[in-house]
């Protein structure tokens, strides 16, 4: 631009700044916006005895509200910035006067999109730096909360995008009563996208139902390549499955509940043969680890432990507080073995568990196929009958039960789903593992053709595609209380199939994870941009006939 011209835009960008609605509107728009963030983020600053079931709760409701109001007030600010900067400045004669006093039209056009992108930039700018830091100060265990925010931030450059096109377009059209009323009727509706993105609501909760099964599924089987692979546990799972089957009486059972020295002691040696040699001595390895190192561990006690110091003894799903899970337990204890470990034969084993043990209470809270940890009274009983009296004595912290337990729930948990699907077969029950092809190409075409689904999936990139077992959870029962969402179809979905069609119960061996693209989030984006940039393009041709006239 040259010194006039310059003169000019900072006159025109001067005269939008100053005006005292637009001011007024913005200001109240970051300043709500950012207090309810705040205070969406209530329950991760002081959570410790929350429950965890209910630790996203707070900030699902509030965020709903807040992303509306977001998306409405930018919605409102971007059609008064178009509204002043093309119609007003037009009725006013101020373009007239440009023109005549030698400014090209491009140059007017030009200058007022600079004007409208610098002020939305900056406002988005400032709720990106907010609100990335506000996610920053929460925790690491609340990765999925910091997705669906900063993922949100990506949409509003395309709303202001659509709603400055789409503003434009009509103003260049109709007069201002007719821009308003269609243009705030459009930004509603984009703004409720998420509410009313769901045109197959039943299909969708369907498909979220047999995603809840994903990330099990994913754990073990990723536990079971893992142990195929290792030289000394390579049958770890093979002979768990014997020993289930071999459960029969209540002595032969003690191992589901942790209680390897009733299982070491008083187990004839046919029942022992079926954990095989190199499991019992690595039992007696870890026995004599915790007996040398009882006091680096929890309740540490040289007369024994107590069942009520342990994590399985106070353990109850849906009543387990953020403070315990924070703690990370078993996978503490199993990190703590790792360090004191001299023997490198079961190195990569623990190293196994240890992934498998990482925030372990959050799958035991949301896994539906995670049970192992509900057989307290099964325990209780077991005590009541004097199966632990010997272990109470030679235990001598709660941590070396609750890491028996821990390695036993692994075992039970798979081979209890295996049982499970055995009895439905053997009766001629359907095994409902994976949805049918119809409901999933049924969701595809509803993916590619309903603009409100669209952009839902727009307003959180690829945040329903991670498997999210709260969100599936959430879902999977028609209860929305928590999210006050539509069911979404989400970008991607994972689940799990049977690849063997051989006629069987299904077993972890026959699992396959299936992949399934319904949309790219990119593709879509680009797509969205493209079309309403050209739209913006195309009604400048109009703009040229207008500011003529």
């Amino acid at each position: 631009m040259n010194k006039l011209n310059f003169k000019l835009f900072s006159f025109n960008y001067k005269n939008v700044i100053k005006n005292k609605m637009l001011l007024s509107i913005t200001i109240t728009f970051l300043i709500i916006s950012t207090l309810l963030e705040i205070a969406s983020f209530y329950n991760y600053y002081f959570s410790s005895n929350i429950y965890i079931d209910n630790m996203n709760d707070l900030f699902n409701k509030i965020f709903f509200f807040k992303k509306i109001f977001d998306m409405l007030m930018l919605s409102i600010i971007v059609i008064y910035l178009t509204t002043i900067c093309f119609y007003i400045d037009k009725k006013q004669g101020r373009l007239n006067l440009e023109l005549k006093g030698g400014i090209s039209l491009f140059q007017t056009y030009l200058q007022r999109i600079v004007i409208i992108t610098s002020f939305i930039l900056t406002i988005i700018l400032f709720l990106l730096a907010m609100q990335s830091l506000f996610t920053l100060t929460i925790n690491d265990y609340f990765v999925e909360t910091r997705h669906k925010v900063i993922n949100f931030m990506y949409f509003y450059f395309l709303l202001a995008i659509m709603i400055f096109s789409i503003t434009f377009f009509f103003i260049m059209i109709f007069n201002s009563k007719v821009v308003l009323t269609v243009v705030s009727i459009i930004s509603c509706l984009i703004s409720l996208s998420s509410t009313l993105s769901s045109f197959r609501y039943n299909d969708c909760i369907n498909l979220y139902r047999y995603g809840s099964y994903t990330t099990t599924f994913q754990k073990w089987t990723s536990f079971n390549n893992e142990l195929k692979s290792d030289k000394t546990f390579f049958d770890f799972l093979p002979n768990f499955e014997k020993i289930y089957e071999n459960r029969g009486s209540f002595d032969k059972y003690q191992w589901a509940y942790g209680n390897y020295w009733y299982v070491m002691n008083n187990l004839t040696s046919d029942d022992k043969k079926l954990y095989g040699d190199n499991f019992i001595n690595f039992i007696k390895d870890m026995d004599k680890l915790f007996n040398d190192n009882y006091h680096l561990f929890n309740n540490p006690d040289s007369t024994g432990f107590k069942l009520e110091d342990s994590f399985v003894y106070n353990y109850r799903k849906n009543y387990a507080s953020y403070k315990t899970l924070n703690q990370n337990l078993i996978y503490n204890i199993i990190n703590k073995i790792i360090g004191l470990s001299k023997n490198e034969q079961y190195s990569n084993f623990l190293n196994i568990l240890k992934d498998y043990s990482n925030y372990f209470l959050e799958y035991l809270e949301k896994s539906p196929l995670s049970i192992a940890y509900l057989n307290q009274s099964f325990i209780s009983r077991s005590v009541l009958d004097g199966y632990f009296d010997e272990t109470f004595k030679n235990y001598k912290t709660s941590d070396q039960y609750d890491f028996y337990y821990f390695l036993s729930s692994i075992a039970y948990d798979i081979f209890n789903w295996q049982d499970n699907i055995r009895q439905k077969y053997e009766k001629n029950i359907k095994i409902d593992l994976s949805p049918e092809q119809s409901l999933v190409d049924g969701l595809k075409r509803n993916a590619n053709s309903n603009p409100f689904n669209q952009l839902a999936q727009l307003q959180f990139g690829n945040y329903f595609s991670k498997n999210s077992l709260y969100y599936y959870n959430s879902l999977s029962g028609g209860v929305f209380y928590n999210t006050f969402e539509s069911p979404t179809i989400p970008l991607e979905f994972k689940y799990f199939k049977n690849r063997d069609e051989n006629d069987h119960p299904i077993k972890l061996d026959d699992l396959e994870e299936v992949n399934v693209s319904f949309s790219s989030y990119f593709a879509l984006y680009f797509s969205y941009l493209s079309i309403f940039i050209l739209i913006g393009g195309l009604s400048y041709l109009r703009y040229r006939k207008v500011a003529l006239d």
